[in-house]
């Protein structure tokens, strides 16, 4: 008999989106026998082990890692009602796949951020507008648009890692103790929503990793777009706001007008009629989900990193960092798009 994390058998499962009653039969066993070993009520024999690795496509080092497996807080991702229960597990559990190989790639390498994530209680600061005024100060953040929201966060140490996801999910992040925030961006969306998603996904780091509140959804929009927008700079460019230049003002501050829209309407500068009005001449202009006007694109660079560091400067093969970090190598370098690039160090 072998001795395995149980908790693994089941992140590896959900992370592939097989059912119990699937991996039972790859296994050969009943399916009441296998929700036993994945609850940890039965021993795992080798042979069983074995058929694990092979159907799941982890290696049996994956299954005996002892390390926790950390849920996401509540609020701490953004999703619409239609995202499936089961699915949303899916996709925490390839995230916590994720955190595992960035917790081992960090012990081996390490960066040092010039930043961190500060932990902001709205008790204190007074509202979520204070709360992201307070992180542009902390990060020493210039005047006016954020250059590169991507570049911000990584900067304190976020690790960020693209790749599609359901539509209905924007991202999905984890702060485990003792080790850096990962995020899992939805690589599909265009870039001013990811600019917003990865700013929204910066205020339930700073606002709701250890308190919860009664509105944890709208005070991280709220962060986000005083973060992207702040009010007592972008207040002025509102006065007298027309249809005619929000396309000037989603390429200045790099946010949808939509969300320009929706901003000016909750500053006071325009009227809940203005907001609608234009909120319905953009649906009829560019349709109900893009804007057609392209923004740079902000690719994350931090993991990309890590990777460079190990395969050029450590020596490491992508077949060996694989085996590091508990992963089979095909699905390592899927994952990574290791095969897309030539690695350097950066």
């Amino acid at each position: 008999m072998t001795d395995v994390n149980h908790e693994m058998i089941r992140v590896a499962r959900l992370a592939e989106g097989w059912t119990q009653s699937h991996v039972a039969e790859a296994l050969g066993i009943r399916q009441p026998t296998y929700s036993k070993i994945e609850n940890g009520l039965v021993a795992v024999s080798d042979e069983h082990l074995g058929r694990l690795a092979q159907s799941l496509g982890y290696p049996e080092s994956f299954f005996r890692q002892s390390d926790r497996i950390w849920g996401t807080a509540s609020p701490h991702h953004r999703r619409r009602k239609s995202v499936t229960p089961t699915r949303l597990q899916e996709i925490e559990a390839l995230l916590n796949v994720v955190r595992l190989q960035v917790r081992r790639l960090g012990a081996s390498v390490e960066l040092i951020p010039p930043f961190d994530v500060p932990k902001i209680d709205l008790d204190v600061v007074g509202d979520a507008y204070e709360a992201a005024r307070a992180v542009r100060r902390h990060w020493r953040m210039p005047l006016g648009p954020v250059p590169s929201v991507m570049r911000a966060l990584e900067d304190a140490g976020v690790i960020v890692l693209e790749m599609p996801l359901s539509e209905k999910l924007d991202a999905i992040s984890v702060w485990g103790p003792g080790e850096p925030p990962v995020v899992l961006l939805n690589a599909n969306f265009p870039v001013d929503r990811k600019r917003q998603t990865l700013a929204h996904e910066l205020g339930h780091l700073v606002l709701h990793t250890v308190d919860e509140t009664e509105d944890p959804e709208g005070e991280s929009d709220a962060f986000a777009r005083e973060f992207l927008m702040p009010s007592h700079e972008i207040r002025p460019e509102f006065k007298r706001l027309q249809m005619s230049q929000l396309p000037d003002l989603k390429r200045r501050w790099k946010c949808s007008m939509r969300n320009v829209v929706y901003h000016a309407r909750e500053l006071g500068e325009i009227s809940r009629d203005q907001a609608r009005y234009m909120f319905m001449r953009l649906n009829q202009l560019y349709g109900a989900k893009t804007e057609k006007i392209e923004l740079p694109p902000e690719p994350p660079t931090l993991l990309k990193e890590l990777l460079d560091r190990h395969l050029s400067d450590l020596s490491y093969t992508i077949e060996e960092l694989a085996v590091a970090v508990n992963a089979s190598p095909e699905k390592f370098k899927e994952m990574h798009r290791l095969g897309e690039r030539h690695l350097r160090a950066v």
